[in-house]
């Protein structure tokens, strides 16, 4: 998939740098063909202790929706990411990869596995009150991360498998498992 391929779905300095660095990769692929280029895109990295603004959604009291949109999260264990890391630096594979486990949960189940109500907002009353608390300082998203919980991707794994020549240990369920026991102790 070529660069120009990606929708830009979610505004926001996060998908933005994303998209730039991705189109700058394409161009030097395009100006020195001999070079030789390993490009992971990971889904959501997961594990124990791993903290990020998604994981944030997840230690909320309550888990926050899109209502009409229940967009899964496809995850990829830390350790499996460290993993392909490595197999990357020491190994000839080149090519781009997504870094995904099997199979997604949607919000709703996380909400379930983590014993947590799930509640599904209009997508505008969240844009609006992102907005107001962004302004007041209150918080550092803003309405651009309603998209970002509309629109999840979800990532198939196939040429990391059949290409790169690597499974993934766990899925994605099992990956949010190895992060939900790290919130009990």
């Amino acid at each position: 998939m070529r660069s120009h391929d990606f929708r830009n779905c979610c505004p926001g300095p996060y998908a933005r740098n994303k998209r730039l660095i991705e189109l700058e990769l394409e161009r030097a692929r395009e100006a020195h063909p001999a070079l030789a280029q390993l490009i992971f895109r990971p889904g959501t990295v997961i594990g124990a202790g791993v903290r990020t603004p998604v994981t944030e959604l997840f230690e909320a009291r309550v888990m926050l929706g899109v209502l009409g949109h229940d967009s899964p999260f496809v995850f990829i264990w830390d350790a499996d990411v460290v993993e392909c890391l490595v197999r990357g630096v020491f190994g000839p594979e080149t090519g781009i990869y997504n870094l995904a486990g099997d199979g997604a949960l949607t919000p709703r189940e996380i909400a379930e596995r983590l014993g947590k109500p799930y509640l599904p907002l209009p997508a505008r009353l969240i844009s609006s009150a992102l907005r107001v608390m962004r302004r007041l300082g209150r918080s550092p998203y803003g309405p651009e991360q309603v998209n970002f919980l509309r629109y999840r991707p979800v990532l198939s794994n196939r040429a990391l498998k059949q290409r790169f020549g690597y499974t993934p240990k766990k899925t994605s369920r099992e990956a949010f498992e190895v992060y939900a026991a790290s919130l009990a102790r």
